[in-house]
């Protein structure tokens, strides 16, 4: 099992703050292509899904509300 990185952190982050990945990766010079990949990285290494998704927009599932006190820590 591999470790979740920073970066996947902080797509985590980003993404629950901006209730997008498109916003996020904005935010974080990178390509929506790679926010998503990190992004379902994050929740494979998490157990599952940490967004509820609804459209476009992204909001925090039970899982994602407990993990993310932690990550905004990291």
């Amino acid at each position: 099992m591999r470790s979740i990185s920073v970066r996947q952190i902080e797509v985590f982050c980003e993404t629950a703050a901006a209730g997008s990945i498109t916003s996020a990766a904005l935010k974080l010079h990178m390509t929506q292509s790679a926010a998503s990949m990190a992004l379902a990285q994050f929740e494979k290494e998490a157990g599952g899904q940490v967004f509820t998704r609804l459209g476009r927009s992204l909001k925090l599932n039970d899982r994602g509300l407990r993990l993310r006190p932690a990550a905004e820590q990291t």
